[in-house]
C-alpha cells in the first residue's frame, strides 16, 4: 500500500499536478461504485477517515469495483469471461504509453478515486480470503500507475 502511494504522488508529480475538470477528468461512471459518488459529492472537499455510513458487504464492494476497475482499464488487458473483471495473473508488459492514454487521468478524479476505494475496502476487510482479494487487485493498480 505504501509503495503504491509513493508511485502515485510520483505519477501525479509527473503531470504537474494538474487538477483537471471537466467530464474528461473524470473515469467512466458506468459501473462506477456508490462510494466514488459519496467521495466526489462529501469527503474529497475535506478530508474523512470514515466511509458513508452505509458501505454494501465488503464481498459485494469488491465485485463492484473490481468490474469497475476492468471496465476503465485498456481493452486490450484480458478479463475473465464469467465475471467481467482483470485476469489479474496474465499482465501484458507494454513500452507504448499510448497504450494507456485512456488512464491518464490526473488529480482528484483519477487514481486518486481508485485510491479512494481501496482505501474504504480494506477498512472493511474481515478475513485473510478478503485481504488476499484486496491485496491482488492493490498490485494490480501498483502494477498500471
Amino acid at each position: 500500500w505504501v509503495r503504491l502511494l509513493e508511485e502515485w504522488v510520483a505519477l501525479e508529480r509527473k503531470y504537474g499536478f494538474e487538477n483537471p475538470g471537466g467530464p474528461s477528468a473524470f473515469y467512466t461512471k458506468i459501473g462506477r461504485p456508490d462510494l466514488v459518488d459519496w467521495w466526489s459529492r462529501v469527503a474529497r472537499k475535506r478530508v474523512r477517515k470514515e466511509g458513508p455510513s452505509s458501505m454494501p458487504p465488503v464481498k459485494d464492494f469488491a465485485n463492484s469495483f473490481q468490474v469497475w476497475w476492468a471496465s476503465i482499464n485498456p481493452d486490450w488487458r484480458e478479463r475473465d469471461v464469467s465475471n467481467g473483471c482483470l485476469r489479474l495473473d496474465n499482465r501484458v508488459e507494454t513500452k507504448d504509453k499510448d497504450r494507456w492514454e485512456e488512464m491518464k487521468k490526473p488529480g482528484q478524479c483519477g487514481i486518486l478515486t481508485i485510491l479512494v476505494c481501496l482505501f474504504h475496502w480494506f477498512q472493511c476487510v474481515e478475513t485473510r480470503e478478503d485481504e488476499d482479494e484486496w491485496r491482488k487487485v492493490a498490485d494490480d493498480v501498483q502494477w498500471v500507475v
